[in-house]
């Protein structure tokens, strides 16, 4: 991979997700993003920390809400005003994709904008670094490319992506379709196939090509790319806000990626887990303060406490997670781990804002 490509992309990392799923860890102020699940770094420092085996920490950028920008002074290396890009407010992925393009845009139509997701698991930094040069290659010769992962079970909570059989370079190929988060039926019948994928969230486009599919799609996505940049360079924050909340809210997969023509997928090399809920930092043994927990005839139980939480024990209870931090505790059934955001929604209605 030669420097002209590296040194021409811009990554973003989108790190403005509630993280409703990972109460009672996850706060309005401090969600998943921020959280050290599996070690000394948080979720979003890992990303930048993997990233940096590819790029100079001048080309990482930050997508987040203005609530929440504070939080990156606690990185191993805060980055300056200048990579940090605050969302006037919330607008699922669409809104924090059009902002970072826009941004991205400011540097010319060839530069490659990569947009990651802040709060993922993958283990093996090297593998991902060649992945990631992989992807840079195909996006500069014209399309969105997005990693795919290798299904390992037939996963419910994963969306889906079939690829063709057909290559396009030596590493790349052509995307049949993406697939909403299936039943447990389906699943097995695309881990069977053997052309499906998890789909990563991880995107790499040329700003150019980027311009001319959302133009195709829908023309008003880029007026509004268009205006957001001219915001960031004349520094109008108040005209910024004006144009950002006058878009859908809504992922960027639904508005743009499975509505476009050119799409292909490199088979990712590394393991990896979107950590959705609290049943994967089970699964991958994170979050566990040591000695913090006794489990006797326990089957398929977990206790995941942070510091300051109460020691806890359980006795003979299976399938049982319990989350403990100092003003609040969870337990629950480890197979409805997805429906943690019922709990916050009800902590809503009852008022309880002390513990959102």
């Amino acid at each position: 991979m030669s420097t002209q490509i590296t040194g021409r992309t811009s990554a973003y990392i989108l790190a403005g997700g509630a993280g409703t799923r990972f109460w009672p860890f996850s706060r309005s102020l401090r969600p998943k993003p921020f959280l050290r699940l599996f070690g000394g770094r948080c979720m979003l420092d890992d990303t930048r920390h993997r990233l940096l085996a590819v790029l100079g920490d001048g080309a990482i950028h930050y997508v987040l809400g203005e609530r929440l920008a504070p939080l990156l002074a606690e990185l191993s290396s805060p980055p300056p005003a200048a990579n940090i890009l605050v969302e006037p407010a919330a607008r699922n992925t669409l809104g924090a994709v059009l902002l970072a393009t826009a941004h991205a845009s400011l540097r010319g139509p060839d530069q490659i904008a990569v947009m990651l997701p802040a709060d993922h698991y993958i283990p093996d930094e090297e593998a991902f670094a060649g992945d990631f040069l992989r992807a840079l290659d195909a996006a500069d010769g014209g399309a969105i490319v997005t990693l795919g992962i290798k299904p390992t079970c037939p996963d419910t909570a994963y969306g889906y992506i079939e690829a063709s059989t057909h290559a396009s370079g030596p590493h790349a190929v052509q995307v049949k379709r993406f697939v909403e988060k299936p039943d447990r039926k389906r699943a097995e019948e695309y881990l069977a196939k053997g052309d499906f994928y998890w789909n990563s969230g991880m995107y790499f486009f040329k700003v150019s090509h980027m311009l001319e599919e959302l133009q195709r799609i829908n023309s008003a996505f880029t007026a509004a790319v268009e205006e957001l940049a001219r915001c960031l360079k004349a520094g109008d924050r108040d005209a910024l806000a004006r144009c950002f909340l006058e878009l859908p809210s809504i992922s960027i997969d639904y508005a743009v990626i499975e509505k476009a023509k050119q799409i292909l997928l490199i088979p990712a090399s590394f393991g990896w887990s979107d950590v959705g809920a609290w049943d994967a930092v089970a699964a991958l043994n994170g979050g566990a303060q040591k000695g913090h927990e006794a489990l006797i005839d326990c089957n398929g139980s977990k206790v995941v406490s942070a510091e300051g939480g109460p020691f806890v024990a359980m006795l003979g209870v299976n399938d049982t997670l319990v989350i403990s931090t100092g003003d609040a505790v969870l337990v629950l059934d480890k197979n409805r781990a997805q429906d943690v955001r019922k709990v916050v929604d009800l902590l809503r209605e009852l008022g309880r804002e002390d513990l959102l």
